[in-house]
């Protein structure tokens, strides 16, 4: 059973990535069930059952449950029209943080494999590249494609002199976390498996380079320095070579950098009139205090009425005010307090994984979605469920084992 909601969770993790509009092989919703009613038949089944954390089991039922809810209803309560609401679309993507439990029971760790299936989309993006380049049939074929499945867009960025040929995959913001994956490993292993971990980290970084966005290409870089450097033994040179590293490359790529800044450019133009517009709304005391609601939908300056923008945090404080926006702000960032632990030294690559991440959605509505918080549920796994093994707890274990043995032989025997 253990095999088959691992396998069910694998096919979870390609669908999030690989489909995230859910508009290839509409699996989602079913892999989701499945996963849920396979670990409720394991858990009934087993003699010594795993547990979850209260601090766990709270923390859920408050930020995929009580919250959203609310929300929902303090919408339809000041007479919000149903036609066009989002707010359940929205919903459900909160859901897929409860499969924090399951994994938590199954004690199942899915940040390798998550790391080797955002490879794979890494990869995809190269070879699209190169397939494309020179073929505009292929081009507009794949562009197709990926603009229909809400898989990924095609196109060119130009900031200054420089131009950029970009493939650009939906969860592109995840890649953040391969590459803190690889750069751990790197730093930890030798011989043939670094050499292994190094080709893999290599494969990640281009793959979030070619995605094009300034975003992107700036944490795609920044993850791999700031991972180095957190497992360094040599901190103060090494921030010593990066800071000079950046320096050096700001003043050979200064136009480029002015124009990736500069707020006329039509990207940032977008969003500094989305914040505009979120202080407009945020100026209403009720809107400030108990939000608009989940899912509903606003009057912006350049795109009409939308549901959400890509200021994802700014989008929280408009849906739920400051009341249960701030609380949900700092439930997202709470597991960075991992970082402060050094006996968490040894998974502190994927909490500043997600603080790229995090980083990442400030400009990046991915996060309130069912891909981005399936992520955040391995995460959150990670900060309830991981104790770092000490040798004083060794025997404690032993002992828990030996009872749950000495229970289940106490047990009658089917006959």
């Amino acid at each position: 059973m253990h095999k088959a909601i691992s396998l069910l969770l694998l096919c979870l993790l390609l669908v999030a990535v690989f489909d995230p509009a859910d508009k290839i092989a509409h699996m989602k919703v079913p892999l989701f069930a499945a996963v849920w009613a396979l670990t409720a038949v394991n858990y009934c089944l087993r003699r010594c059952p795993s547990t979850v954390p209260l601090t766990l089991m709270i923390y859920v039922i408050g930020f995929s449950f009580l919250v959203p809810l609310w929300s929902i209803c303090w919408y339809f309560s000041q007479n919000g029209a149903q036609d066009g609401y989002d707010g359940f679309n929205y919903l459900k993507g909160y859901l897929f943080l409860t499969l924090c439990i399951p994994l938590a029971l199954e004690k199942i760790d899915l940040v390798p494999v998550l790391s080797v299936i955002l490879t794979v989309q890494a990869a995809l993006a190269s070879l699209i590249y190169v397939i494309t380049l020179k073929s505009p049939v292929v081009f507009a074929a794949i562009y197709g494609f990926g603009i229909e499945y809400g898989v990924f867009d095609l196109g060119a960025r130009t900031y200054g002199e420089t131009h950029i040929s970009e493939v650009y995959f939906v969860t592109s913001p995840l890649l953040a976390i391969p590459i803190s994956y690889f750069t751990f490993k790197c730093i930890v292993s030798k011989g043939r498996k670094r050499f292994l971990y190094l080709l893999l980290l290599i494969v990640n970084l281009v793959g979030m380079l070619r995605s094009g966005t300034r975003n992107n290409m700036i944490a795609s870089v920044a993850t791999l320095l700031l991972v180095w450097l957190w497992y360094s033994k040599r901190k103060v040179v090494l921030a010593c070579s990066i800071v000079l590293l950046v320096a050096a490359v700001a003043s050979i790529q200064w136009s480029t950098i002015h124009a990736m800044l500069d707020t006329a450019e039509a990207s940032n133009a977008v969003k500094i009139q989305f914040f505009q517009d979120y202080i407009r709304l945020l100026s209403e005391p009720k809107t400030l205090l108990l939000g608009q609601g989940l899912g509903s939908a606003f009057n912006s300056t350049r795109r009409g009425y939308v549901t959400i923008s890509e200021l994802t945090y700014m989008d929280l404080l408009r849906s739920y005010g400051v009341l249960f926006g701030v609380p949900m702000l700092f439930g997202l960032f709470y597991p960075l307090g991992r970082l402060a632990r050094h006996k968490w030294k040894s998974v502190h690559f994927l909490y500043l994984a997600y603080a790229v991440y995090l980083y990442l959605c400030t400009a990046n509505p991915l996060l309130v979605s069912s891909s981005g918080m399936l992520v955040f549920a391995i995460v959150l796994t990670m900060t309830f469920s991981y104790y770092p093994v000490q040798q004083n707890s060794i025997d404690e274990v032993e002992a828990k084992a030996l009872s749950c043995a000495t229970a289940s032989q106490k047990l009658p025997t089917a006959l």
